[in-house]
């Protein structure tokens, strides 16, 4: 049987595994990708972002982490906006966490590539997305689990 320790351990290492699985995101390898742009909002579904959704606000903190790597992807940073995004529409955010990143550039298996904004993908860009998910988890009262 698992203590509560063993367990407070186990669930954020399961919760980070899941979403480190978005840095190699085969998307249409694994049969199922939909992308949406509308409006300064970006939404990605594949198998592996609807796992991190469905965790829920336990994944919004490993999230932040993964898309504050200095060596982060493109792909990857996208896919865990998105993922954060959807997250927080489920726990009731009745707009969406803007993108402002501009048109996403798609190489021919549907990974991102880059951004249109002028200064690119740098750490300025990252750190202004990353602040409005935060202000976003703030307004809806949630606590961020290893953050």
């Amino acid at each position: 049987m698992l203590h509560a320790i063993e367990i407070a351990v186990l669930i954020p290492a399961l919760v980070t595994s899941l979403v480190t699985g978005l840095r190699d995101d085969p998307g249409t390898a694994e049969g199922r990708l939909a992308i949406s742009a509308l409006n300064s909002h970006v939404e990605i579904r594949t198998r592996r972002v609807d796992r991190v959704v469905a965790v829920g606000p336990l994944a919004l903190g490993p999230l932040l982490a993964e898309m504050r790597r200095p060596d982060v992807s493109v792909d990857t940073f996208v896919k865990c906006y998105s993922a954060c995004d959807q997250i927080l529409q489920n726990a009731g955010l009745t707009s969406c966490v803007r993108w402002r990143g501009g048109h996403i550039d798609f190489d021919k298996n549907w990974r991102a590539t880059g951004i249109s904004r002028i200064d690119g993908f740098n750490g300025a860009f990252r750190r202004e997305q990353i602040a409005e998910i935060i202000s976003e988890v703030k307004a809806l009262r949630i606590r961020l689990l290893a953050d």
